[in-house]
């Protein structure tokens, strides 16, 4: 953490009022308060990882997740396909997106 402290300058982040935090699990939490917090975060983020991740330390970012089935899937839709569809559809990256393997169902149509 202090290497991480001495090379990443919050100010120049826009990054004006943080707090430290440890988490439940025993790791660091860093919270941001000011305006545009999620885009500061995953600022601040990929630079704690360009620093810290050839140590093996893990930099992530807590998010709200929901569950949903999706019904009626086309037989030849990959999971990679409805992953792209959903993160499309919310607003969000591919890699907050995770579904399970498409399932059968008894009217020929999948579900995820």
């Amino acid at each position: 953490m202090m290497e991480a402290r001495s090379k990443i300058d919050l100010a120049k982040l826009g990054i004006s009022n943080s707090r430290l935090k440890q988490s439940v699990t025993g790791g660091i939490l860093i919270q941001i308060f000011d305006k545009d917090r999620a885009v500061k975060a995953d600022d601040f983020a990929s630079h704690m990882d360009a620093i810290l991740g050839k140590t093996g330390v893990i930099i992530g970012r807590p998010f709200k997740c929901a569950e949903l089935r999706i019904r009626g899937i086309d037989v030849s839709v990959s999971p990679d396909e409805v992953i792209e569809e959903i993160a499309k559809v919310g607003g969000c990256r591919r890699d907050e997106v995770r579904t399970g393997c498409i399932r059968g169902a008894p009217s020929g149509r999948g579900s995820v």
